[in-house]
């Protein structure tokens, strides 16, 4: 799926550039615990007019908590860093014809 996506971004005229995996942000796993992990987004498009971190993710593991953390904690970044956050499942995959 991201490797779908990379090559949709490939021919799309306003990504100046991306990136797979460009950084970590780090996130509270376990409140009591205070456990701190690292989650890498998938991907951080620059357009000429925006800058998107992107999840790719299937639309079934959107409910585990694991993967709201890990969301919680990139809108919280993008937001403190001016940048637009987006998940996508196969759901847009499908729409942008990507996968069947």
């Amino acid at each position: 799926w991201e490797l779908a996506y990379m090559q949709y971004l490939d021919i799309d005229d306003s990504v100046l550039t991306y990136s797979y995996e460009p950084f970590h942000i780090e996130y509270v796993s376990n409140i009591k615990s205070g456990k701190i992990r690292k989650y890498f987004p998938d991907l951080l498009v620059i357009k000429s007019d925006l800058v998107e971190l992107i999840e790719i993710k299937p639309s079934n593991k959107l409910s585990k908590l694991v993967v709201r953390k890990k969301i919680a904690a990139a809108e919280i970044y993008a937001s403190a860093n001016n940048m637009k956050f987006t998940v996508i499942t196969e759901i847009e995959l499908k729409n942008l014809k990507l996968i069947k």
